[in-house]
């Protein structure tokens, strides 16, 4: 009876050991499938700098090492060949002091360089000595451009808008203003731009028409010409400006929607003082005006004095004479 009792428990532990091993097993091998075919490059490096294993991504990235050769990685990594360690290298200074660190590479590729962002973290021994280190390695290249790109072209627009001689507003959907050029505080005469910055709106603007405004609010791009009577602003205290009177201004209002979802989130308002311009037409009408009762008086004088010569050649017949006149 004894006997069949310990049987029974040996059997019982063989068959737990066994799904313990299965277990193992199996969580080994998902554990490998994830390792080798996860999109981000992972590799090896022990404390020569060789390189002793590589996933899937990195064979890709990198598909003429040989591992079983134990190539070094400074080498092996660039084209040409590095003759020591790269200063930004994280997996070397993992392996000085078993820390984490990261690193956005320059890598030599013939007659290109690639980015990569590498992850180095260390490998201990069960006596916590770094034997080794893991490199997850991602080519970051053309993101690094796109956002270079974008840097550039955001850096170009404030450039425009900064510096452009019209009138540049950036207004919220709500149609305050969060940011403006110095083109606009000379348009208008600002002495503190702060009084208008996250606070005044212009839907609430009454120098801008109701139709404008309504345009405004259903995402139309407006352009128009407004009389802007800065005794207005004075008189209900809107902001302080050294101006006073009015002055015509051309207006160009577009909408910038989001560019997933077509929301309008901002609007972007371009201001032109044509006060000057404006005058000058006024006066160049007023002198064409000028010539053109001059003309019509000149025009008059010479037809009276085409009918007076016709009356003097008629006398001169009467008399009995030639005609002094053509």
């Amino acid at each position: 009876m004894e006997n069949k009792e310990k049987n029974d428990e040996k059997v019982r532990n063989e068959s737990v050991d066994e799904k313990m091993e299965n277990a193992l097993w199996e969580s080994e091998q998902i554990y490998k499938s994830v390792v080798e075919n996860i999109g981000i490059g992972i590799s090896i490096v022990n404390n020569n700098m060789e390189i002793l294993s590589l996933n899937g991504k990195m064979r890709e990235l990198f598909p003429s090492i040989d591992i079983s050769k134990k190539p070094i990685c400074y080498k092996t990594f660039n084209t040409p060949p590095r003759e020591d360690v790269c200063s930004y290298c994280p997996t070397y200074k993992t392996l000085q002091d078993g820390q984490v660190h990261e690193s956005i590479t320059e890598t030599p590729a013939g007659d290109k360089i690639i980015n990569f962002r590498i992850i180095s973290s260390p490998i201990k021994n069960k006596d916590g000595k770094v034997i080794a280190a893991i490199e997850m390695t991602e080519d970051i290249t053309e993101r690094k451009k796109a956002v270079e790109e974008q840097a550039e072209s955001e850096e170009k627009f404030r450039n425009i808008f900064y510096e452009s001689p019209f009138g540049i507003e950036l207004l919220d959907s709500e149609g305050k203003i969060i940011s403006m050029n110095s083109a606009i505080k000379e348009i208008f005469g600002l002495v503190d731009p702060s009084q208008l910055l996250g606070k005044f709106s212009l839907l609430d603007d009454p120098n801008v028409p109701d139709e404008v405004k309504s345009s405004m609010r259903q995402g139309k791009t407006i352009r128009y010409e407004s009389v802007f009577n800065f005794d207005d602003v004075k008189k209900h205290n809107y902001y302080e400006t050294t101006k006073s009177g009015t002055g015509h201004l051309e207006y160009a209002i577009s909408p910038l929607c989001g560019v997933s979802d077509k929301v309008m989130r901002n609007y972007i308002v371009q201001i032109i003082d044509i006060t000057e311009r404006k005058k000058a037409e006024g006066e160049l009408k007023n002198k064409l005006k000028e010539l053109e009762q001059f003309h019509e008086l000149a025009c008059g004088r010479e037809m009276k004095i085409i009918e007076m010569k016709k009356q003097v050649n008629a006398m001169s017949r009467e008399l009995g004479r030639l005609e002094p006149y053509e």
